[in-house]
């Protein structure tokens, strides 16, 4: 008896450990309303001619990725530039510095369908991190920093891009300095 019991129970266990390691999950909880890019590899080819466009001033090379209604924040929260005035940046970037590359990037892209009534968050994303360097043409020195770049892509072009880079580490490596705020007077 006790042989036929564990003999059930072995019968009903591992059907049961062999299905549930097999079969994926519908939804990974806390990723509702979101799906892996299938378009992936186009979306960072994308992404990556965008950004090599960018660092050298390609104006011709950045308006074929940029959607009519581009715009770009960050990295302080206040900063906003639509898509003229990000492509000035760009070109007034490639005008003083060159040898612009980016290393170590690892990119990763999904789909959100819905998130929380959140239209904003609606469409492709493809996310970059990595690290971005170049020379300072004036006085020769050779700037490196980590970065973070979000991309949203709507209707094949990138109308969304958000970037984080520490403002502060770089502008200590082009040689400026930190002053501390002039003292309250009582």
């Amino acid at each position: 008896m006790k042989k036929m019991t564990v003999a059930l129970v072995m019968l009903l266990i591992i059907p049961a450990f062999f299905a549930s390691c097999s079969q994926p999950h519908d939804v990974i909880p806390g990723y509702e309303g979101t799906r892996l890019n299938p378009d992936f590899i186009s979306d960072v080819n994308n992404v990556k001619a965008l950004l090599t466009a960018m660092a050298t001033g390609d104006q011709a090379g950045m308006n074929i990725y940029l959607h009519e209604k581009f715009f770009v924040n960050g990295p302080a929260k206040d900063d906003y530039y639509n898509s003229q005035e990000f492509i000035d940046r760009s070109l007034y970037f490639a005008e003083w510095f060159d040898q612009a590359k980016l290393s170590g990037d690892i990119y990763y892209s999904f789909i959100c369908d819905e998130y929380e009534g959140r239209p904003e968050l609606i469409g492709k994303w493809v996310f970059t991190w990595g690290n971005f360097s170049f020379r300072y043409k004036a006085s020769g020195k050779e700037i490196e920093h980590p970065y973070h770049y979000t991309f949203r892509i709507r209707d094949g072009k990138i109308d969304f891009m958000g970037r984080y880079y520490d403002r502060q580490d770089r502008s200590l490596q082009l040689g400026y300095t930190l002053l501390p705020p002039e003292p309250i007077e009582e």
